[in-house]
């Protein structure tokens, strides 16, 4: 279960419905994994439905697999704002 569908990643990436489905499934993928990872917690685990997902965890995922998407070929960096959008839902341990 994702919490981005493979539609919302079409329309914010502006591609017309079943281009590319497969690939953007891989990067909502990428995306989410990458977003538990950083925040130290599994996204289902800690919000139980897609639902309850607040939306800059949503705009997180979008931005970072609509750059995944974009990007191919691999980058060095991550979208600014992305990081700045998931601080208040990571988990900090000292």
């Amino acid at each position: 279960m994702t919490i981005v569908s493979i539609e919302q990643m079409q329309d914010q990436l502006n591609l017309p419905i079943s281009q590319d489905e497969y690939l953007i499934e891989q990067k909502i993928g990428a995306a989410e994994a990458w977003i538990a990872a950083y925040i130290g917690a599994d996204l289902i685990e800690k919000y139980e439905t897609p639902d309850a997902v607040p939306a800059t965890v949503v705009e997180a995922i979008k931005q970072l697999a609509g750059h995944f998407y974009e990007q191919r070929e691999g980058s060095p960096t991550i979208p600014n704002g992305v990081t700045d959008l998931l601080r208040s839902e990571r988990v900090w341990c000292f």
